[in-house]
């Protein structure tokens, strides 16, 4: 009896490593687009760490984010620079990444709430350092 039940324990074992391998395949990097809205805390703030430490594998990808707006006011070109940051589970730490819009929206949410964008992940150079964004972004009404 206890052979039976150890194979059933082997077998049951089995099965949810099996659907746990599958499960993860389909949030792979192989897609064309990223929902990191669908995703929970900790694996979108892993997800945004590794889309900044290997943006390669992320060019040309369209990415959807929600997170909150932060607006800074760069004195060298005269531009605002936008932001989507993205906190870990316990909020001890905040990842951001800059987006560009594709054009100006009719209203521009207020800085320090939560929006949604989506746009193509990207890379820029600027004072000799290469900076990870998402080009031609949009806020989503969500």
């Amino acid at each position: 009896m206890k052979k039976t039940h150890r194979r059933i324990t082997a077998f049951i074992l089995s099965v949810l490593l099996l659907l746990s391998v599958t499960a993860c395949a389909g949030t792979q990097k192989s897609d064309n687009e990223i929902d990191l809205t669908t995703m929970s805390a900790t694996m979108v703030y892993s997800e945004v760490f590794d889309m900044i430490y290997k943006p390669e594998e992320y060019m040309g990808k369209t990415i959807k984010m929600r997170g909150i707006l932060n607006a800074v006011y760069n004195e060298e070109d005269n531009t605002i620079i936008f932001a989507c940051i993205i906190q870990d589970a316990t909020a001890c730490c905040e990842q951001g990444v800059e987006f560009h819009l594709k054009e100006d929206p009719e209203e521009f949410p207020e800085g320090g709430t939560e929006v949604t964008v989506v746009g193509t992940y990207d890379t820029y150079e600027r004072d000799g350092e290469e900076y990870c964004y998402l080009k031609d972004a949009v806020f989503l009404d969500e």
